[in-house]
């Protein structure tokens, strides 16, 4: 019995030119392929996570300092999330920021995230956002309502970049440590 699939016989294969042509695999050769080199490539890790200093910390406690360091085949162009629309820049951005809402996982909507709740008035033109209680940013502080309306008019002041997205808020406000309301 082969192991080549009754698929991968192409009846128009014998029409593509010998030196074009790409050399058919099974799906076992591939796997078998492919387990050789995850091996390869996953021993070394892993042989590194086994060895690690005995002066680590075992109780899962978080350590503050240290440094991160990531591999990417671009560098960021710039820090300024409201000025830069290369992909390296905004994937990093992706890493450190949070939204006040995301879309829903089909698509068709948007769901609180770092807002618990969100009412749109009854013309439409402001919504009022309750901020989830309790979270922090990196130094500890507590996220408020003048952080996001410090952030939402930033935005909207940047005369470049993605500031034209902002273009129909008149107005944001912070009644409260955890109420934001954006007028258009």
């Amino acid at each position: 019995m082969s192991d080549q699939s009754a698929d991968a016989s192409n009846s128009s294969a014998s029409e593509i030119p010998a030196g074009l042509r790409v050399p058919s695999i099974s799906r076992r050769r591939m796997l078998q392929l492919s387990a050789l080199g995850i091996g390869a490539f996953s021993a070394a890790p892993l042989l590194a996570a086994c060895a690690a200093s005995s002066s680590s910390s075992s109780s899962g406690a978080p350590k503050q300092g240290g440094n991160l360091v990531i591999v990417r085949n671009m560098d960021s162009v710039d820090m300024d999330k409201t000025m830069v629309f290369s992909n390296a820049s905004i994937w990093v951005y992706e890493q450190m920021y949070e939204t006040l809402v995301a879309m829903t996982d089909d698509g068709l909507g948007v769901k609180p995230w770092l807002a618990e709740s969100y009412q749109m008035s009854a013309d439409n033109l402001s919504c009022t956002l309750k901020l989830r209680p309790g979270v922090k940013f990196h130094n500890g502080q507590p996220m408020t309502s003048a952080d996001v309306k410090f952030s939402l008019d930033q935005s909207r002041a940047a005369a470049k970049g993605w500031g034209y997205i902002d273009t129909a808020i008149k107005s944001v406000a912070a009644p409260t440590p955890s109420t934001v309301v954006v007028a258009c």
